[in-house]
């Protein structure tokens, strides 16, 4: 994403809809059988880390839905 996008853009989604989205894709690919990203490179758990990781800090930014 470093090379995708500017530095900390992440933060300033309006909708971390996305974030899960991507966090269910990353997720459902390696339990699929796909070890690596085929646009990235990097293995897919390591994509649906980072996901969490966002929607972890978002959440502490209170930019996460609260239920």
């Amino acid at each position: 994403g470093a090379k995708k996008y500017k530095v900390n853009n992440w933060r300033n989604t309006p909708d971390i809809e996305s974030y899960i989205s991507a966090l269910e894709r990353h997720f459902l690919a390696w339990k699929d059988g796909e070890e690596l990203d085929p646009e990235s490179g990097l293995h897919h758990l390591e994509h649906a880390a980072c996901n969490v990781a966002f929607l972890i800090e978002l959440k502490h930014l209170d930019k996460v839905r609260k239920e």
